[in-house]
């Protein structure tokens, strides 16, 4: 018998719907070094890389990480007139704290957060969703390629073996 209460539904990547492009962005942050990495990829209803990017710098904590990748990936599709976007992140926090009271955001992001508000509400087709880790796993991988150094240019129109595995178990996710 199985206790279907202590079961886990691995929540996996699923394709916008047609005319949407869907964001995913994440951030590798390294305790020793305070070496931390973004990456975001955009990819359309059928599941295909439109583009994409990733970076590497230095900062003092993940949440930072995950605020200054969060706001790359707000001002990329800003910049790129993408229209209809739908972005997401397995960060929790920012999540939250993107529907926070200035006075609760703590310091060290409240300025990436009022920054990403303020992009937002200029853009009209853009929201923000959370998803568990296992939905982000692309964005997660670049992310950490790009703050190990691994990550290659014209990773995009090239992707390293390993991205195309986590691509083409996405892509079990796209119908028709």
């Amino acid at each position: 018998m199985v206790d279907s209460s202590r079961a886990r539904v691995e929540e996996v990547w699923s394709p916008p719907v047609q005319g949407t492009f869907k964001i995913n962005v994440d951030a590798s942050f390294n305790f020793v070094t305070s070496e931390a990495g973004y990456g975001f990829l955009i990819r359309n209803f059928g599941g295909f890389i439109i583009d994409g990017f990733a970076a590497k710098f230095r900062r003092f904590s993940p949440l930072v990480a995950e605020g200054i990748g969060l706001q790359a990936a707000i001002k990329f599709a800003a910049n790129r007139h993408l229209g209809s976007c739908l972005v997401e992140i397995d960060s929790l926090q920012i999540k939250s704290l993107l529907s926070s009271l200035p006075d609760l955001i703590p310091w060290e992001v409240a300025a990436i957060i009022q920054n990403q508000k303020r992009l937002l509400s200029c853009l009209v087709n853009v929201s923000i969703s959370f998803v568990p880790r296992s939905a982000n796993e692309c964005a997660s991988w670049i992310a950490c390629a790009v703050r190990n150094g691994t990550l290659l240019p014209g990773w995009i129109s090239n992707p390293p073996a390993q991205l195309v595995k986590l691509l083409a178990k996405d892509m079990l996710n796209v119908s028709g």
